[in-house]
């Protein structure tokens, strides 16, 4: 073995070794100690980035749990305040019942009212209930609306009734008649912005939608003064109108009095024959209404653009009809209008009158065209739960203040008994579609995930008691202090919980969407966490037999430094 005395090799060997085995073993330490075997880049740079980036989508959907926590709370705020507005609803409804019974006096009634008045006090209250700051269920949170109008929807009369339909004539959704008679007299009740409303008249000729639009009649005698014609007009708290669809709109036409083709000006004194000149066009959709025009060069109305517009005349009750270019912007007089007609009750029919105008005589011509469609908030067509045809009842104008918040029909016979297969039939105009006023987009976004636009989105709708239609304009109150308004008063409160059952139905939804989202979110936390864990954490027993290995190679190196450090005594040996 050769000896050198400048460099002793073999001691910076083992104090090379030492070194490595004291760096391993301080690594060692260091994963035992922290339990990762990552702790900064220069352990496994990549590795290092991309466990950086899970920890990262950690904290974010922690974050995101968070938050789903907190709209949870907001959401069971407000089905809180819902459902006690629904609780007093339910409680309204059992005053009101109580109240159309005769066994109460009117004093007893007035009682009823006072408790019925707190009551409705208290929904207003609930409809103002706030979480962190924020009001909630008063409409101030609601999503961007149009002005949506009231739907009352039957279902329960046959298929192929329509507005024109008589009285005499319905039947129900089996076919069986009604058993409504002439000599029978019709009863009305309806509430609009709180105020209660009723209309009464003999049955007679009357169609469905004159009976649903009459206010008043208005009786009127020829030059001797007798007594030639009663005729019904106007419109149901003048914001209503009947239409008939067969699936509520979907782009089927909807049909009002004046939307009817006529082929030629009837003589002074003739029949107008609105009702059953054209009735093969009903259920036509005003597409294929135009096909029909362009098609059939002998149609009324083919290739002409024009408009009847139709006026009612206060003085005599008759509805003007007048020939106009879709471009004239001047609304029609009676001096300039080609005649009007009067409705014939005895013999059910329309009869016409020349107009002073007679430049415009010859062909009245009026094709039907689609009415705006019956739309909801979002302005998309409404159809019917089924898809069947089902005659229905609209506000003429969108919003709360002209919604009609309920109506009820009673029809009796002569000797004054209720007809009750009628009456079960024509009080199914139940709630379909609520009015609401249009608003930009208030609603509530809920960030529920890591990413931009993981979110939901929740409108709360108006709960007040004004929206709901148990209040009018200056806080007028639902009326039950007679036995008819607090039968009327009934089908508004019933109205009233399903526009509540509807928010309900609505924030439930949000609830359990909110619950799946958060269930979602620990998941995918659990599931990061034990991928991040695979890539970072330190395998403790591994480490552990590491250390020790390299604690013992520690030792040995040291021993044999200490060794390679004797050859120098061997060299001064030789030099005695």
């Amino acid at each position: 073995m050769s000896m050198f005395a400048k460099e002793n090799l073999n001691a910076v060997h083992a104090l090379n070794v030492f070194n490595q085995n004291s760096n391993a073993m301080q690594n060692n330490m260091v994963k035992i100690s922290t339990g990762s075997k990552i702790n900064d880049s220069k352990d496994d740079a990549a590795n290092y980035a991309i466990s950086e980036r899970m920890r990262i989508r950690i904290r974010a959907l922690e974050q995101s749990t968070q938050n789903i926590q907190n709209d949870s709370s907001l959401v069971k705020t407000a089905d809180t305040a819902v459902n006690s507005t629904i609780e007093i609803l339910r409680t309204l409804k059992e005053k009101a019942i109580n109240a159309a019974n005769d066994s109460n006096t009117d004093a007893d009634r007035a009682i009823i009212q006072k408790e019925f008045n707190r009551f409705i006090d208290q929904i207003d209250d609930n409809a103002h209930v706030q979480f962190n700051g924020k009001y909630l269920i008063d409409g101030s949170k609601n999503n961007a609306i149009i002005d949506t109008k009231t739907v009352l929807l039957n279902q329960d009369l046959a298929i192929e009734t329509f507005d024109k339909t008589k009285l005499t004539d319905l039947k129900n959704r089996a076919g069986k008649s009604l058993g409504i008679q002439e000599t029978d007299t019709f009863q009305l009740s309806w509430v609009q912005n709180g105020q209660n409303y009723s209309a009464s008249g003999e049955v007679l000729g009357l169609t469905l939608s004159l009976m649903m639009n009459c206010i008043r009649k208005d009786e009127y005698a020829d030059i001797d003064g007798e007594l030639i014609n009663t005729f019904y007009r106007g419109q149901l708290g003048n914001n209503g109108g009947v239409w008939l669809s067969s699936k509520v709109s979907g782009g089927y036409t909807t049909f009002f009095e004046n939307h009817i083709l006529v082929a030629e000006t009837p003589a002074d004194g003739e029949e107008f024959p609105i009702l059953d000149k054209y009735i093969g066009m009903l259920g036509k959709t005003a597409d294929e209404i135009e096909e029909l025009k362009a098609e059939d060069s002998s149609n009324p109305g083919h290739g002409e653009t024009i408009e009847i517009f139709d006026i009612y005349n206060e003085d005599t009750g008759a509805c003007l009809f007048y020939v106009a270019n879709l471009t004239d912007s001047v609304l029609p007089s009676m001096d300039s209008a080609e005649g009007y007609v009067t409705w014939d009750i005895e013999n059910s029919k329309w009869i016409f009158t020349a107009g002073s105008n007679t430049d415009k005589a010859g062909t009245l011509l009026y094709f039907i065209t689609a009415d705006p469609l019956i739309l909801d908030k979002f302005e998309d067509e409404v159809y019917t739960f089924n898809n069947q045809e089902g005659i229905g009842f609209a506000s003429k104008i969108g919003g709360v203040d002209n919604q009609i918040s309920g109506l009820t029909i009673n029809i009796v016979d002569k000797d004054g008994n209720d007809r009750k297969t009628a009456n079960a039939a024509l009080n199914q105009f139940k709630q379909f579609q609520r009015a609401e006023n249009a608003t930009g987009d208030c609603s509530l976004n809920f960030q529920t995930g890591s990413e931009a636009n993981q979110s939901i989105k929740l409108g709360l709708t108006d709960m007040r008691t004004y929206a709901l239609g148990l209040t009018g304009r200056q806080d007028k109150k639902l009326n039950i202090e007679t036995k008819e308004t607090a039968n009327a008063a009934i089908n508004v409160i019933e109205n009233a919980l399903t526009k509540a059952l509807d928010q309900q139905t609505a924030l439930g939804a949000v609830e359990s969407r909110l619950e799946h989202n958060l269930t979602n979110l620990m998941t995918s936390i659990e599931n990061v966490r034990a991928s991040e864990s695979v890539i970072r954490d330190a395998d403790m027993a591994k480490e552990m037999t590491s250390y020790t290995k390299n604690k013992v190679l520690l030792h040995a190196s040291q021993v044999m430094l200490a060794h390679a450090n004797q050859n120098g005594a061997a060299v001064l040996a030789l030099l005695r």
